[in-house]
């Protein structure tokens, strides 16, 4: 396939609730979607909505791309295994790693993710075919893909301007597992990373050690990175709020009119939420007495 000039994107906020309206878009079910992790110690993982089925990683590069060759030239001298069932793409598009990400997270998922007939599930299987280099060749012309993509990244807190993203270093990864390895699937890399046996039950916290030993301990001057899990839906309920409490002056005088002092009476019946009775209790109780007439 001859590669032909390809736009560049916006890039995608590292941002759940943008990363839920696209992949929504695109057809995957409601009753799943991302969430923020907040960190890599255990305790923040165990609250992490499972089974957690991908990992995203958002981190700066600029202190990485020799280690990246370097294991890319290990890799490619030694071997290594890469199920045929994992479904890998190159970034061929400039700014798309966001994109290709997610992609990645729900591609190597499909077997139980639930998924409309429709965007992505359209274009994996329109490429299973292809190399990983046809594929990021494909992605930047599906129409469905780039109009969702286009669509979202105009949302959440960051620029829109291209001429914002030229210097960015930041990129996005995906960890996830797939017939019983952790893969780190990356689409600026010449293939996808194989982190060893894993399952879908401890994919998360696997991918947790990569992440700590692989990019956070080797540049721990930058404190940014960021990580969004993919998962469940979990249902936020709203937080009920409290009714406003009415005490009206006719039930301030009620308690003025049996000689309770007016100060005592209005804090008693704010601490009854403004009932007479319950009010009374509280004068007598934790107050004073009604001073005789």
């Amino acid at each position: 396939m001859t590669e032909t000039k390809q736009p560049t994107w916006i890039p995608l906020e590292s941002n759940p609730y943008v990363l839920n309206e696209f992949i929504h878009k695109l057809g995957v079910s409601k009753e799943w979607s991302f969430s923020d992790c907040y960190g890599l110690d255990e305790d923040v993982l165990n609250i992490v909505p499972q089974p957690c089925l991908s990992l995203l990683l958002l981190f700066p590069t600029s202190n990485l791309k020799q280690d990246k060759k370097l294991q890319e030239e290990k890799i490619t001298s030694e071997g290594q295994i890469t199920s045929n069932k994992v479904y890998f793409m190159k970034q061929k598009v400039s700014m798309a790693c966001g994109s290709i990400a997610v992609i990645h997270a729900v591609a190597n998922n499909m077997d139980i993710i639930n998924l409309e007939n429709k965007g992505i599930k359209l274009f994996v299987e329109n490429t299973k075919e292809k190399s990983p280099d046809e594929r990021g060749q494909l992605l930047g012309f599906d129409e469905n893909i780039t109009g969702a993509h286009k669509e979202v990244s105009s949302k959440g807190q960051t620029s829109s301007k291209i001429e914002d993203y030229v210097r960015s270093d930041f990129h996005f990864i995906c960890f996830t597992e797939v017939d019983g390895h952790l893969y780190e699937l990356d689409g600026t890399k010449k293939f996808p990373i194989n982190h060893g046996p894993t399952t879908k039950d401890k994919m998360l916290k696997d991918a947790a050690k990569v992440i700590q030993k692989e990019f956070v301990d080797k540049n721990p001057k930058d404190l940014f990175f960021s990580l969004i899990a993919l998962g469940p839906t979990v249902e936020i309920l709203p937080i009920e709020q409290p009714k406003p409490v009415i005490i009206t002056e006719q039930k301030i005088q009620n308690l003025v009119d049996m000689g309770f002092d007016r100060s005592v009476a209005e804090n008693a019946l704010q601490i009854a939420k403004g009932d007479v009775e319950q009010a009374i209790l509280y004068c007598c109780l934790l107050y004073t007495s009604p001073s005789p007439r």
